[in-house]
């Protein structure tokens, strides 16, 4: 663990505060950027702890350095308060931005979650495909749409539509609120909810800094089809299954269900396309991702949001909505998620592993009292329609 500010005091005090953790932790310190970098260079780390406000080198040039010479690095910004316009651009370098002064067993906590998370991905390779990562691209538009609300008398709801077209967006808007800058005691998994916390003119700030970010993509457009295709058809959905009260978390969870093919197409475009041939030739997308990525976007998705202190229901929901239950199936958000991506599958015909696809949506349907699928594809098919 790397820690750096310039304030000679300040690490000496965190060194001195983590030897309580010294059995999981070797810490390390430096006092400027240039010597964090030296060191970064001298042997390898698993973490960067760093003040954003140092003279010569401060805190964004450092993160960006790191960022790009050693991608797979857990990047943490603790500091004083840098004003709206610093933060905006430090989300896109960091996973954590925390604030001085911070409560050393939460800043521990904090740390040891997001490389918990990061361990599951087992390889370098895989660890800098996530990690490099601090926000994801937001879709170009997103900032204007949001700035043209803010000069009108628009509704909390008309942000939250514009929001939710756009699934990077969510994921850092998510990001932003459960980060410990916010000091929120439960994690906030609605986006709704999430919005109303943040702002109307942050959430401008966070779209900006995502789009510094973005770059056209092939393939993401369709990704963004998919999420507003399940969002229309979930209110009705959710109607069939009994269960109007997860509404909002599922909302949230449907947008950020494929946010690990978003990754894949933003950092691994040639390994994107050969799962896209391949998909489209029949093949199933988990098996086919495991085989040329070496992990599969539920799990690259699930670990990302891990990194970013998202709550844990929406992690497990993301998680395993395409993965085969080996114990009972119960009424939660992730089987809801995990049964409605089934059913847009089968509404939209898919063909090999069909009867597999169409075992698993009942026996998710099962918990809510639905037997007949068809209700549910009928329902699906005609909110599509309703859309188009």
């Amino acid at each position: 663990m790397l820690f750096v500010d310039d304030e000679p005091r300040v690490v000496e005090g965190l060194r001195k505060s983590l030897r309580q953790y010294r059995q999981h932790w070797e810490v390390e310190t430096a006092t400027s950027g240039a010597d964090a970098l030296l060191r970064l260079e001298a042997e390898p780390f698993d973490a960067l702890v760093s003040d954003a406000q140092m003279p010569v080198m401060d805190g964004e040039h450092l993160l960006l350095s790191a960022r790009d010479r050693w991608p797979g690095l857990l990047r943490v910004v603790l500091s004083g308060d840098v004003g709206r316009e610093g933060t905006a651009r430090l989300s896109g370098l960091c996973h954590h931005f925390i604030p001085k002064p911070v409560a050393v067993p939460m800043l521990h906590a904090r740390i040891e979650e997001a490389l918990a998370a990061r361990e599951r991905l087992g390889s370098p390779r895989l660890k800098a495909l996530v990690c490099r990562f601090g926000a994801l691209p937001a879709l170009p538009g997103t900032f204007a749409a949001v700035n043209q609300l803010l000069d009108s008398d628009a509704t909390l709801d008309a942000f939250v539509q514009v929001v939710e077209r756009d699934t990077a967006v969510c994921a850092n808007v998510l990001r932003a609120v459960n980060s410990a800058w916010f000091g929120l005691r439960t994690r906030v998994s609605s986006l709704r909810e999430a919005v109303r916390l943040l702002g109307l003119r942050p959430l401008r700030d966070v779209v900006l800094a995502a789009e510094v970010f973005s770059g056209a993509a092939p393939g993401v457009e369709g990704l963004r089809r998919q999420a507003l295709e399940r969002l229309g058809a979930l209110p009705g959905l959710l109607r069939l299954l009994g269960a109007t009260e997860l509404r909002e978390d599922a909302a949230t969870a449907l947008i950020l269900a494929d946010v690990g093919q978003l990754l894949l197409m933003l950092r691994a475009p040639e390994e994107a396309a050969v799962v896209e041939r391949e998909t489209a030739g029949g093949h199933d997308r988990v098996e086919v991702e495991n085989r040329v990525v070496g992990a599969d976007h539920t799990l690259l998705g699930a670990v990302l949001m891990s990194i970013w202190n998202l709550p844990p229901s929406l992690v497990e929901a993301v998680a395993l909505h395409h993965a085969p239950r080996t114990g009972p199936v119960v009424r939660s958000l992730s089987s809801v998620l995990a049964l409605i991506c089934a059913v847009q599958e089968l509404a939209a015909g898919a063909g090999a592993g069909r009867e597999r696809l169409h075992a698993r949506a009942r026996s998710l349907a099962a918990p809510f009292g639905v037997e007949d699928l068809d209700l549910l594809i009928a329902a699906f098919s005609l909110s599509k329609q309703e859309a188009a």
